[in-house]
């Protein structure tokens, strides 16, 4: 993942909705790079997408469960995903 994706994806939030300006300037990137790499992101399913309530021209953003970071391959990803579950469940059965 590119320096870029992972300043955007550090500067999302699980909980808030942040337009596409915000986010760049929270990562220190030019709007108009930020832009492409964010349909990036939310074409790997790390970013989900929405109209902007206030303004229906703008589109907000913010992060997904997914993991990701440099290096972090998606099967990993979703390996790791598997074996915490699967930790959780043996933890709470006994």
């Amino acid at each position: 993942m590119s320096k870029m994706k992972i300043a955007i994806m550090e500067s999302a939030s699980e909980s808030e909705w942040r337009g596409s300006t915000e986010l760049a300037r929270r990562a220190c990137f030019p709007a108009s790079s930020v832009r492409v790499s964010l349909v990036a992101l939310c074409t790997a399913g790390l970013l989900e997408r929405r109209t902007d309530p206030n303004n229906p021209r703008h589109t907000q953003y913010r992060k997904t469960e997914k993991q990701c970071g440099f290096g972090v391959n998606a099967n990993m990803a979703e390996f790791q995903r598997l074996i915490s579950t699967a930790r959780i469940s043996h933890a709470t059965a006994g």
